[in-house]
């Protein structure tokens, strides 16, 4: 979930966390002061974290990375990725790369969770940002009904889950 960097959101995702009595939490872009304070698996730059509410959930490691951390689980690894829209392709395709060599060596599942800002119409975007789509061999996950993202000051509505 991208917080936007807010005290509120990230409260607010911790309620709901607690509410639905999820036992891991995924955030990109968290608010850097409360993450700190509380201890959180973060990447190397601040802008992932992630929340266990269950100290059972199996995790045997985790590792942290400029833009992503690595969490590995008996059976599976998540990466949790945050990309930001303001890198030059160059940077985006080594930060892609990176993670895409580190996932080809896992030899367990893998789940990415993140926020890649990719822009495409195929998810409800209004415009294409190519450099995500000639970097990326994803797919659609959503019917492109339900917004996953709403935001009023740039575009409205943002509709997409992608599957590698």
């Amino acid at each position: 979930m991208n917080i936007d960097r807010g005290r509120a959101a990230q409260d607010a995702t911790y309620a709901t966390a607690a509410k639905i009595n999820a036992d891991l939490v995924f955030l990109q872009e968290p608010n850097k002061a409360i993450s700190s304070r509380q201890g959180l698996v973060m990447d190397k730059e601040g802008d992932v974290a992630m929340i266990c509410r269950n100290k059972s959930c199996g995790i045997i490691a985790h590792k942290s990375y400029n833009g992503y951390i690595k969490v590995i689980f008996e059976n599976w690894v998540a990466y949790n990725v945050y990309i930001s829209p303001n890198i030059s392709v160059q940077v985006f395709k080594q930060s892609i790369d990176e993670i895409m060599e580190g996932i080809r060596r896992e030899g367990k599942d893998v789940i990415i969770v993140g926020d890649l800002n990719a822009k495409s119409p195929l998810w409800g975007s209004n415009h294409t940002d190519e450099k995500w789509i000639a970097s990326l061999d994803m797919e659609v996950k959503n019917d492109g009904c339900v917004p996953t993202f709403v935001r009023e000051i740039a575009e409205p509505t943002q509709i997409y889950y992608l599957r590698y």
